[in-house]
């Protein structure tokens, strides 16, 4: 399985925002609010990981924990740019 580290990183493996969109049912705006805060909504957790895991991903806890990003980023804020994840 490949790792889906990040928001973005899940938002790319399904085409960008708009194919996420389209996976979800929802807007691609609803899709981009994800990357900016950074962690998938809970509602989403179990179906996109099953989907993802059909589709030959594994996708780290912190893409659904927002406690669990939030310590992987203190750990790297030396290190950080301070800049969002947007997807182009």
């Amino acid at each position: 399985l490949v790792k889906l580290m990040t928001v973005t990183d899940v938002v790319r493996a399904y085409d960008g925002p708009s194919g996420m969109a389209e996976w979800a049912g929802i807007g691609a705006s609803a899709v981009c609010n994800w990357i900016d805060r950074g962690f998938i909504p809970p509602g989403w957790h179990w179906r996109l990981d099953r989907d993802a895991r059909e589709k030959g991903y594994e996708i780290d806890q912190g893409v659904f924990d927002e406690r669990l990003r939030r310590k992987s980023k203190r750990s790297q804020r030396s290190g950080s740019s301070g800049h969002s994840e947007r997807v182009a």
